[in-house]
């Protein structure tokens, strides 16, 4: 999860593949182009090409302010963020939703989250999913993914999306960060 914000924030960032190497800024590039140009649907992993296409973008906008111009404000609900990165590895179920805050809009979801390390994962996802209803929306609970094995958070409600859990809830294209 927080290689969202290694990449984001890094001065310079490179991936290296065996001997090869390649400016990170790079392969976000084209990643990015070919998500413009909706011919990614021939690459083999498309929840790495969306992760690589979130982390180009983020890098970008954080790249941008640090020079002076100031960041668009990200379209993205920490909703719809979320189940960008569910795919994402976490050691600590809680930064499935703390590593993530800074990348979704400001409106009202940063506001709403507040990094407590001492509240479960539980709570934590439980809690977020109660401000979101209290919001007037039922969105969240689309989030809900069912599955055969069992959830190593055994005091989530059922109504509660358990954000450490693979899902397909697909997003409508249109919700996925775009370069702008």
């Amino acid at each position: 999860m927080w290689v969202l914000q290694e990449i984001a924030n890094a001065k310079r960032a490179v991936v290296h593949c065996g001997r090869y190497s390649l400016p990170w800024d790079v392969l976000g590039t084209v990643i990015q182009t070919m998500r413009n140009g909706k011919v990614d649907d021939v690459l083999r992993n498309p929840r790495a090409v969306t992760a690589i296409s979130m982390m180009a973008e983020y890098r970008r906008e954080k790249l941008l302010a640090a020079m002076g111009h100031p960041a668009p404000e990200p379209a993205t609900s920490l909703l719809d963020v979320l189940e960008e990165v569910r795919e994402f590895d976490s050691t600590l179920a809680s930064d499935k939703i703390y590593a993530v805050m800074t990348f979704a809009s400001s409106g009202n979801d940063q506001n709403r989250v507040v990094v407590d390390y001492s509240k479960t994962a539980e709570r934590l996802f439980t809690d977020f999913a109660i401000s979101e209803l209290g919001k007037g929306s039922i969105d969240v609970l689309t989030h809900c993914v069912w599955s055969r094995t069992p959830s190593s958070l055994v005091n989530l409600p059922s109504w509660v999306p358990d954000w450490t859990r693979s899902g397909a809830v697909p997003l409508p294209r249109a919700a996925l960060p775009r370069s702008r």
